[in-house]
């Protein structure tokens, strides 16, 4: 500073000498934007958006305008006013100042606007100093150009770092990119070959990148890395029919089928329980798993119901009267599984000469539905005898001997 001010006053001096002794030399207020103290305005270059600029206000001593040394001495100030000729391109704060002493500085803060030009310059509003002051040397250019070149914001979709996801269900990967200069360009994401033991299955690890580089040269790149894990599979146990009849023998209406992710379609053998009686019956069929798929089981169940059952009564057509209660007749129920039941049948008007009628029932079992049934026979008149009982000889008499 105090080469500054010597190199100041010498210049001051040598220009006092040119001129000739009435000519005053004032004391500068210079920004600091560049090293040196002229009229020349400096140039202050801003981005639109960007951060604010910022310069110092200093008062250089130049001795010759009347009063040698800093003009600041004392309790004297100059006070001025800062603005800016175009706000909508910058502004400036603050808008006024007062300088105190020759070692006072005061910060501008510029704050950028619009594209364009505008000049920041002091206009002096008071000054208590007995000297002159030179403000041209404070004034400056600020040139406000679009928005810098920022590095774009590159995301990756679809996928999820650290994530893990069923094989043949893993989200497709894209990628997205915002960028103030380029826009929102499309790019395509790089998959890497999958890692791990079973990589050759499938599973593993495998990185989603996503990269682009804009016009401005900058270049963002972004990865996720996700874990293919084995898929869930699903057995579904059909059985159709659902309602089946008892046979005797076992039941067997049902399929089943394996699905999964990765397009996985197979058939698995159904095994049974309690499918052979009336009742309800299950099925299950279980998956052991593949190289892609976990394992799995499911399970239906459906129902056997009674199987109908028929019962038979057997009569001779006509049996002969003897006075007692006649019971010619047989009776049985038959049904599917070897039903074959003896049955007692029960008879009405039995006992006298005419038709008689037999009947059986069959309550059912566990498997059958009862039946019954009924005939009738006749019961007919019995033969007569008739016996006549003579001695073996008689004694003549000349009459009929009775």
């Amino acid at each position: 500073m105090i080469a500054r001010l010597l190199r100041r006053a010498s210049i001051g001096a040598l220009a006092l000498t040119l001129i000739g002794a009435t000519a005053a030399v004032a004391d500068d207020i210079s920004n600091n934007l560049d090293s040196s103290v002229d009229a020349t305005a400096e140039v202050m270059s801003l981005n639109v958006g960007g951060p604010a600029g910022s310069t110092i206000l200093r008062v250089i001593q130049a001795n010759g305008d009347g009063k040698q040394g800093c003009n600041l001495t004392g309790s004297t100030t100059l006070s001025v006013t800062i603005a800016s000729s175009n706000a909508a391109v910058a502004t400036v704060t603050p808008s006024s100042a007062t300088f105190t002493s020759c070692s006072d500085t005061k910060t501008l803060t510029v704050t950028p606007g619009a594209i364009g030009s505008a000049t920041i310059s002091l206009t002096q509003t008071s000054n208590t100093t007995g000297g002159t002051f030179n403000l041209a040397p404070a004034t400056f250019t600020v040139d406000v150009a679009g928005p810098s070149n920022t590095a774009p914001v590159v995301t990756v979709t679809g996928v999820k770092h650290g994530d893990a996801y069923p094989y043949g269900s893993v989200p497709t990967a894209g990628c997205t990119v915002n960028d103030a200069e380029d826009g929102h360009p499309t790019v395509t994401p790089t998959l890497s070959a999958i890692t791990g033991p079973n990589a050759s299955d499938g599973l593993g690890s495998q990185t989603a990148t996503c990269s682009y580089t804009d016009m401005g040269g900058l270049t963002s790149t972004v990865s996720a890395t996700y874990t293919i894990v084995k898929a869930a599979s699903v057995v579904t146990v059909k059985c159709d029919p659902a309602n089946v009849t008892y046979t005797g023998t076992e039941q067997t209406p049902c399929t089943a089928v394996v699905t999964g992710s990765g397009g996985l379609s197979t058939t698995a053998p159904v095994t049974y329980a309690d499918n052979t009686n009336a009742g309800t019956a299950t099925a299950t069929a279980s998956f052991g798993g593949d190289p892609t798929h976990l394992g799995s089981t499911g399970s239906a169940s459906f129902t056997i119901g009674k199987a109908p059952s028929t019962s038979t009564v057997t009569c001779p057509a006509a049996v002969a009267w003897t006075g007692d209660a006649l019971t010619p007749c047989t009776a049985k129920a038959t049904g599917t599984g070897n039903l074959i039941v003896a049955l007692t049948p029960i008879y009405t008007s039995n006992t006298a000469v005419g038709t008689a009628t037999a009947s059986a029932a069959f309550g059912g079992d566990d498997n059958h539905f009862g039946s019954s049934d009924s005939t009738t026979f006749d019961i007919q008149k019995a033969d007569s005898v008739v016996a006549l009982a003579c001695p073996k000889s008689a004694t003549y008499t000349g009459s009929a001997i009775a």
